[in-house]
């Protein structure tokens, strides 16, 4: 899903929302059956939203689909193949690496120690009814400093850093 990778024929990007400390990407890919290595060039949380793939990396192999949110360290290849017909579409949020530190240092004060393995765990299963729902609307994307804040208090970054 790096987005230096997301240039061939099996790919359309389109950028949603880009700031100094974010960019978010709506991301479709059309498919392909063979297993594709690719290399991201940042930090990134997926957010599969149609289709289903395989990913193979270090952590294992697993079906992704819009029940997983999905974790990219800077610079640790993944495999992709489509099993099944039909690609896939995804949100992708790439983060500077300041701010997932900033964030991350809550859970895991001794980020500092390995910061190009920021997220221990590859993928996470959403549960099938979340405890609460975020108003989107409420957020103030301009703002960073406060959507910093309440990036901070998401469930999803504490379940990424913090070792199995």
């Amino acid at each position: 899903m790096d987005c230096c990778a997301m240039t061939d024929f099996h790919t359309r990007v389109q950028t949603l929302f880009k700031s100094r400390l974010l960019h978010v990407l709506d991301y479709h890919c059309a498919g392909h059956g063979d297993a594709q290595e690719e290399i991201p060039q940042g930090f990134e949380i997926v957010l599969p939203r149609a289709g289903a793939y395989q990913r193979s990396d270090a952590h294992g192999t697993f079906l992704a689909d819009p029940n997983h949110i999905l974790f990219y360290n800077w610079g640790e290849p993944y495999d992709i193949s489509h099993l099944i017909q039909g690609g896939d579409s995804s949100t992708v949020f790439l983060f500077t690496p300041s701010l997932l530190i900033e964030i991350i240092r809550t859970y895991n004060p001794d980020i500092e120690n390995n910061p190009r393995k920021i997220f221990q765990r590859s993928h996470i299963i959403l549960r099938a009814h979340p405890p609460k729902q975020i108003d989107s609307t409420k957020f103030d994307y301009p703002a960073e400093d406060s959507a910093l804040e309440r990036l901070s208090k998401v469930s999803v970054i504490k379940h990424a850093v913090v070792e199995k």
